[in-house]
């Protein structure tokens, strides 16, 4: 073929091409536009307005699906909610929400409330946990991966507790659990004070309730009670007296 048949072939190709794209294609003044159907990008049968099919890379679908406007990230064939999907929720004052296989994951109002685990996020952050999970919450991590801190629900609902812990190289400094054991060993502890010079510094009263004295040995020396016995109140303390002795010692 020589170079003008070459040409002339060239031209009709693009001629019969412009003839097809204008049928359907419609242009106003700089815009152009498609009303007759859905278009496909990678696939011959698109099931939203603009589909890009999933290739070695995945696609991309954007879609009013039930009035909610949504752009869905797909991996292979899917229907409409399954995989990652962005979805505006008109039905929840216009929530933005983030999905995976239709379960909500995450929740913005238009107040710029962020919710995770819930659609009515009540603050600026709220994190809701719940269900049948061992444990669920929240972590803040260092640049190197270790925990600063960590926010957990242990158990099985309705038995399960709350614990918060700080976390300094890796050790815990500060647990406070709602049903277990809670501690704090960063330092010195202040009540009414900022400055503490000892391990427990309080500025201010402190109140011991009535009680029985347990056993005093050498796992509980060192124990202060307070017991009324016949409408009178005495401290008592537990201290060892001899070698492997010990007894309860009234403080005057």
């Amino acid at each position: 073929m020589n170079k003008n048949k070459f040409l002339v072939f060239l031209f009709v190709g693009l001629f019969l091409a412009g003839l097809v794209i204008a049928d359907l294609w419609t242009l106003n003044g700089n815009d152009v536009y498609y009303t007759n159907g859905s278009v496909g990008i990678g696939t011959t049968s698109p099931m939203n307005n603009l589909e890009i099919a999933p290739t070695t890379f995945g696609g991309l679908t954007i879609n009013n699906s039930a009035n909610d406007p949504l752009i869905q990230l797909v991996t292979g064939a899917t229907t409409i909610n399954d995989d990652w999907t962005i979805r505006k929720d008109v039905s929840n004052s216009d929530a933005l929400q983030w999905r995976y296989d239709n379960k909500m994951l995450m929740t913005m109002n238009t107040n710029g409330k962020l919710g995770i685990g819930t659609t009515s996020p009540s603050s600026r952050f709220t994190l809701q946990v719940g269900g049948s999970s061992v444990t669920q919450g929240m972590a803040i991590l260092a640049s190197d991966n270790g925990t600063l801190m960590d926010i957990t629900q242990q158990g099985i609902p309705p038995n399960e507790n709350v614990r918060m812990r700080l976390f300094d190289s890796g050790a815990v400094k500060v647990n406070l659990d709602s049903n277990g054991n809670s501690f704090f060993k960063g330092g010195n502890f202040g009540i009414g004070t900022n400055s503490p010079i000892q391990k427990l510094d309080i500025d201010g009263m402190m109140r011991i309730r009535e009680t029985s004295k347990e056993e005093c040995n050498s796992s509980t020396a060192g124990t202060v009670a307070y017991e009324v016995v016949s409408n009178v109140g005495t401290f008592y303390g537990c201290r060892q007296v001899s070698f492997k002795s010990y007894n309860w010692t009234a403080l005057h």
